[in-house]
């Protein structure tokens, strides 16, 4: 996928050169679209060819990429002269990993596009086996497989297409067609390269993720209102997604999104006059970054975006670089330096993928690593060092090097004494005596002083907990592993909120057992994430009392992931599974009610709408209709101990002795039970109404859940089954009928 970050459009003055006829073109491998500007660059999603475009010569170059030297080699140059350019183009022009480029064309006889075999000197266009005639495609885009995924917005509809070769000659066939409802032109599409779907809705700010292969929606994420999307990025995994997007103020903001959760990371604020070019994750296997194209704009060039005026290149337009953490966009660093040493000036259009850039100046293309070799092998000290960034690296630490670290552990001794392991800017220092550990960590960042100087910070915060500690090991982003007598722990620094823990893996588990490799090597699971936590092991061991001055780290974990709006939105529907199956009273009240009042929290609107993790449906239904047996059982229970109850039993005596002789309650009583019995007809489509009501049956066990959480609303129950003893004595013969009827209501 190419986003419209990599492909902004800005005024440029046209060469003077007549259009050339077909027959007139002439290919100068040095020069192959004959000194015509590159208006279009777009790249293979396995970054093995790159097609270019110049929409004044109407030309179109395929290149191939040498993996090794790094370098591109001309392979083939077409011209058509019927391929439609204008605003849709840069959504409308891409190349595959086998060398076919697919292009809008001006003509819906059959097709308003081909796809045309660049790897033969022949340049001839492929069939195509499609029955969807005489639409208007709006998107095109191969992706990793080598499908081509076509979507026409007028029509509503997504339709994928696969190629077959026969007799030396590649045909492309219909696969399938996908229903795209509520989408409009206004709408903006992209198609990413593992096959997923982003639509940017306008009209109701709305972002919506779908995956094409189980034709599922994966997440739903909603804007502020008033705000026109204008740049996407997507990290190389598809995992982060970042949108800039303008208030009617012309205030940019950028958000990053996960694509896994829908909630929003993190937000930033730009002032007035800067417009975002470009959203780049780089560095995302080894200290990821976010990289920012920006520029100062008039107020002109917005509205030519709003209005979708095509325009072409500024060529002297000057970017500005910069980087942060896409988990915080907080303090941002020049990159300059990264673009100082390429070989010439960056001028649009260009492309920035798995950390290479490809980009035309004065008629010739080039790609070059943006992170070289040398860099990546000591990125962190890169950033440090050269680019002045001392920014938090967020990203997790590799699962391989847990593994690798685990593994290796040897020796079964614990630790007893001091040690320290230092990190890029963190110092963990470990003091172990007996079964007691103390684990503090410092904190070493730079900042500017008065006199211009950067000075050293030192921020400590200490921990103390009980467990025998065997090895640890601090991670690249600073985060500390820690290897125990019960299990594995990884442990990470924030300033504002201290030593939290991050996972606990493996409870009760031997460092050498298969559990080990299968959770760390599980291929379902995206390299950005780590294992989940052992929530069954976590749970059981949290209730286990501690001193005070001793912190209990399973119970620690379990309230930070209910406190951390990530791990809520990540694991907040394993751990309410997990709670109710393992029924574990201390953290059913506490807990539970956490999460359920955090839900409640994001179905009223009180989290701000940025900041909101999207929860499916049936997460919230989950959350507060339960009808785990655990629940019924304690709710017999409670009645038990109302009945076994003597004090209980002698006060609703006494309160019947004093019904008996109060003659006036009495008349009260008889008057009431006349009532009720005149109207039986009345109660008895009430019941029915109850019986055959579903939502009033669903109100009835919220009820009950409800009363099984609230302390007060058990008292008012003692008191109702008191008024319950005093309403019926004497009329058994009536009570035995309400009873009945209430029998009748209780669930299958």
């Amino acid at each position: 996928m190419e986003t419209e970050s990599s492909k902004s459009a800005q005024p440029y003055i046209l060469p003077k050169k007549e259009e050339p006829k077909e027959f007139e073109l002439d290919i100068d491998v040095v020069d192959p679209h004959n000194g015509y500007p590159i208006t279009q660059i777009d790249c293979s999603p396995k970054m093995k060819y790159v097609a270019t475009l110049s929409e004044f010569d109407k030309s179109v170059v395929l290149w191939s990429i040498d993996s090794k030297s790094q370098s591109l080699q001309y392979e083939n140059t077409k011209l058509i002269i019927n391929i439609d350019v204008g605003p849709e183009t840069s959504t409308t022009f891409t190349v595959s990993d086998n060398g076919f480029v697919a292009m809008k064309l001006r003509s819906s006889n059959p097709y308003n596009f081909g796809i045309y075999n660049l790897r033969t000197k022949t340049t001839e266009k492929s069939p195509l086996h499609f029955p969807y005639l005489h639409k208007n495609i709006s998107h095109l885009s191969f992706i990793n497989n080598g499908n081509l995924v076509t979507i026409s917005t007028n029509e509503h509809k997504a339709c994928i297409l696969y190629p077959k070769e026969k007799d030396n000659r590649v045909k492309w066939i219909f696969k399938s067609m996908i229903e795209l409802k509520n989408i409009s032109a206004s709408d903006k599409i992209f198609i990413t390269p593992k096959g997923k779907l982003i639509f940017l809705k306008k009209e109701t700010y709305e972002i919506t993720i779908w995956n094409l292969e189980p034709l599922s929606i994966e997440a739903q994420i909603l804007l502020d209102w008033n705000l026109n999307f204008e740049c996407v990025g997507l990290s190389d995994d598809e995992e982060l997604l970042g949108i800039s997007a303008s208030s009617e103020l012309h205030v940019t903001y950028l958000y990053i999104f996960s694509t896994t959760t829908g909630m929003n990371l993190s937000k930033c604020t730009y002032r007035e006059s800067v417009m975002i070019d470009g959203i780049h994750f780089i560095a995302s296997d080894f200290g990821e970054r976010i990289l920012i194209t920006s520029h100062v704009h008039d107020s002109l060039e917005r509205v030519k975006m709003d209005l979708n005026v095509h325009i072409f290149h500024n060529e002297n337009l000057n970017f500005d670089y910069g980087l942060m953490d896409p988990y915080t966009l907080m303090n941002p660093v020049s990159a300059d330096k990264l673009f100082r040493r390429l070989k010439s000036k960056i001028k649009t259009p260009y492309i920035i993928k798995s950390d290479r850039i490809i980009y035309a100046n004065d008629g010739q293309l080039f790609i070059e690593k943006l992170v070289k070799q040398s860099v990546k092998d000591d990125w962190i000290n890169y950033l440090r060092n050269d680019l002045n960034d001392y920014n938090k690296i967020s990203t997790p630490p590799g699962k391989k090097d847990i593994l690798i670290f685990l593994k290796n552990i040897g020796s079964k001794k614990y630790i007893q004494g001091a040690e320290t392991y230092e990190g890029y800017l963190t110092k963990w220092t470990l003091g172990c005596k007996d079964v007691t550990f103390t684990l503090e960590v410092s904190e070493e960042k730079s900042e500017v002083s008065r006199e211009n100087k950067r000075e050293t910070v030192h921020k400590k915060k200490q921990l103390k907990a009980n467990m025998y500690v065997r090895k640890c090991k601090v991670l690249k982003n600073d985060d500390l592993v820690m290897v125990t007598e019960k299990c594995v722990i990884l442990w990470t620094f924030n300033p504002l909120k201290g030593i939290s823990v991050h996972y606990i893996w493996g409870v009760g588990k031997d460092i050498s057992d298969e559990y080990w490799g299968k959770i760390f090597n599980d291929p379902s699971l995206p390299e950005r994430f780590l294992p989940q936590s052992d929530f069954d092991g976590i749970i059981k061991e949290a209730n286990i009392k501690s001193d005070k001055d001793i912190t209990n780290l399973y119970y620690l974990l379990l309230d930070n992931y209910i406190k951390e709006k990530f791990f809520l939105a990540r694991f907040g529907k394993i751990l309410m599974q997990r709670f109710l199956s393992l029924n574990e009273k201390c953290f059913y009240e506490v807990h539970v009610h956490k999460l359920r009042d955090l839900i409640n929290d994001i179905q009223n609107g009180k989290w701000a709408t940025l900041e909101k993790p999207y929860v499916p449906p049936p997460l919230f239904l989950e959350f507060i209709y339960t009808e785990d047996e655990s629940e019924i059982s304690q709710i017999k229970k409670r009645l038990e101990d109302l009945t076994n109850d003597e004090s209980e039993i002698s006060q609703i005596k006494k309160r019947l002795e004093d019904l008996t002789n109060d003659e006036s309650e009495i008349r009260q009583i008889k008057k009431r039970v006349d009532d009720l019995t005149s109207n039986n007809s009345e109660i008895k489509k009430r019941l029915e109404d109850l019986t055959n009501d579903e939502s009033e049956i669903r109100q009835i066990k919220k009820r009950v859940d409800d009363l099984t959480s609230d302390n007060s609303e058990i008292s008012q129950i003692k008191k109702g089954l008191e008024d319950l003893a005093n309403l019926f004595v004497d009329f058994k013969d009536f009570k035995n009928e309400v009873i009945s009827k209430l029998n009748e209501l209780k669930p299958s």
